[in-house]
């Protein structure tokens, strides 16, 4: 058993030692791609985020007439939180927490 830990073991730091060589050889296409492809998808959020605001008085009675209680608070924090999650994608910034983790225990 303790074997066939230890071959599993090795087995994986090969993968993730071929995983990070992979991803350093990306090449100024791929890294500008990646980046323009993060502008457009952040951008995206921030003009909509941004569009929360200029149409407030729309978007809260929309969620007034879909039952949303405190209409106008959930609004503006709905607007906010595209705005700021727009902009931190658009300007790269990394997440501070995997995906995977789960925020609550």
């Amino acid at each position: 058993m303790a074997e066939i830990a230890i071959l599993r073991r090795v087995r994986e730091d090969r993968e993730r030692e071929e995983m990070a060589r992979a991803g350093a050889q990306w090449g100024a296409c791929e890294r500008t791609a990646l980046l323009f492809g993060r502008a457009v998808f952040g951008v995206f959020f921030l003009y909509n985020g941004i569009n929360h605001f200029l149409n407030r008085e729309m978007m809260t009675g929309y969620s007034t007439s879909k039952g949303v209680p405190y209409p106008e608070a959930a609004v503006a924090a709905s607007g906010a939180m595209l705005v700021l999650g727009g902009a931190l994608i658009a300007a790269a910034v990394p997440e501070p927490w995997p995906a995977s983790v789960p925020l609550a225990r």
